[in-house]
């Protein structure tokens, strides 16, 4: 959960109680701050999620519009709790063709293009 230097060994045992030790692996992890958004599935013909990782607890607005840039669907409130989070959106009674889902947490502004099959 932190960015940061790990270190690992394994030790391997044996039926007979012997052990060996794996030599030290450093692993360097450096975690994105930034929310990372994926929908799926895409395309989608009824309902698709949008999955949100975050680093904190927060609250999300989403909203879906057009190519055109007309809202077809209102903004709504979602909390986040760190870590994964599922927003489902029901696409059933929205046309053929792409959408673009924005997603606002804070001042932070992700978008995600979703293609609406039959």
């Amino acid at each position: 959960s932190r960015s940061g230097t790990y270190y690992y060994r394994l030790k391997q045992m044996d039926y007979d109680g012997g052990y060996e030790y794996s030599e030290i692996i450093a692993i360097d992890v450096v975690l994105n701050a930034q929310p990372s958004l994926k929908a799926y599935p895409n395309p989608v013909s009824v309902n698709t999620q949008l999955e949100l990782f975050v680093m904190t607890s927060d609250v999300a607005q989403v909203t879906m519009t057009d190519l055109m840039g007309r809202t077809v669907r209102q903004s709504t409130s979602h909390k986040l709790s760190a870590g994964l989070n599922t927003i489902d959106i029901n696409c059933a009674d929205l046309s053929v063709g792409s959408y673009i889902v924005l997603v606002r947490i804070g001042d932070i502004q992700q978008y995600e293009l979703i293609q609406v099959t039959k």
